[in-house]
């Protein structure tokens, strides 16, 4: 439907931006970008962000005579992104609309299925050292607030020392690849940055290694029109946007993962002819299973491997779903 709609725009010679808030799905749609490298969307999204739009520029003229904006995977974004989008577009269109007009006056279609809502918690799971470290942090702005009298004690000292190389080196999260990668030719992978969305190489773009060097990694796409297309992937500095540490870890490592399997979140926007699904225990999250299962394309495609309370194999799972939340939808 997206596609017809904006070939029918472009047609008749008018612009249409196309935009995914996811990176993979964005490569479904014809000339689609993710909303945060069309917009410049600041990551973090605070509740007061603007895009990094400036007036005058050649982005902003080209937005102006943008006739309608696609979103796709809409419900994907926070509130702050489109709030962010509405305060730039009205910067931009002043003078043309009148003041305040939603989006400065701009046709938006949002899209995308309002079922697909994940309620996560940023920092919800945090190691006992990590914990650790963070209370020796608070501990210090105490004693630089002459709030606390006691300068030094055991616990503080082991959290302290507890901050080596090879602690460093076993920090893991979901934004931040692994210190050591293990890699071989022609083992399946998974991009975790957006490269070059136009040539494919987005976040969860799917490729199969094809050679190993120093400093840069050969693979060939296996998604889409860019099937077969060879690239080659540097290594980079990477660091969480918000960190559960009191400090800023920044790790330089080549931006993929090992992809003999994937996480239903990572799956969102995929379109496949087979999946296995492996449930050893409940999905925990509102309509992640739905999620999951609505990546194939078939029922005949799809398999799933449940597992009871005793590890044994079931026939039935907990679906979680909180209906209250599309009251309002």
């Amino acid at each position: 439907m997206w596609k017809t709609l904006s070939a029918t725009f472009r047609c008749e010679g008018k612009i249409v931006l196309t935009i995914d808030s996811s990176g993979i799905a964005s490569l479904l749609l014809p000339g689609g970008r993710t909303t945060h490298s069309k917009f410049k969307i600041p990551v973090p999204t605070l509740d007061n962000s603007v895009c990094n739009i400036e007036q005058g520029s050649e982005a902003s003229e080209f937005l102006k005579k943008a006739k309608i904006i696609i979103w796709d995977e809409a419900p994907m974004a926070h509130k702050f992104c489109f709030e962010a989008l509405d305060r730039t577009l009205n910067d931009i269109m002043s003078g043309m609309r009148k003041e305040n007009s939603i989006f400065g006056g701009k046709v938006i279609v949002f899209e995308g299925d309002f079922r697909q809502i994940l309620l996560i918690i940023p920092g919800g799971l945090q190691s006992s050292t990590a914990c650790e470290i963070l209370e020796f942090s608070d501990w210090i702005v105490k004693i630089g607030d002459g709030e606390e009298k006691e300068y030094l004690s055991s616990d503080s000292v082991d959290a302290y020392n507890a901050i080596t190389f090879e602690f460093l080196n076993s920090l893991t999260m979901s934004r931040l690849v692994n210190h050591r990668i293990k890699l071989k030719i022609e083992v399946p992978i998974m991009l975790l940055r957006n490269l070059d969305q136009a040539e494919g190489l987005c976040n969860g773009s799917r490729l199969i290694v094809t050679r190993l060097a120093n400093h840069v990694i050969g693979a060939k796409l296996i998604i889409g029109n860019k099937d077969g297309q060879e690239i080659y992937i540097p290594r980079m500095s990477m660091s969480p946007s918000q960190s559960p540490w009191p400090f800023k870890l920044i790790r330089k490592q080549f931006p993929i993962m090992l992809l003999y399997a994937m996480t239903i979140n990572k799956s969102q926007g995929q379109s496949l002819d087979f999946v296995r699904l492996y449930l050893p225990t409940p999905v925990f999250s509102n309509d992640k299973l739905y999620i999951a299962v609505s990546r194939v394309q078939s029922k005949s495609g799809l398999k799933i491997l449940i597992h009871d309370n005793e590890n044994k194999p079931s026939s039935k799972t907990t679906n979680v779903v909180y209906k209250e939340v599309f009251q309002n939808v």
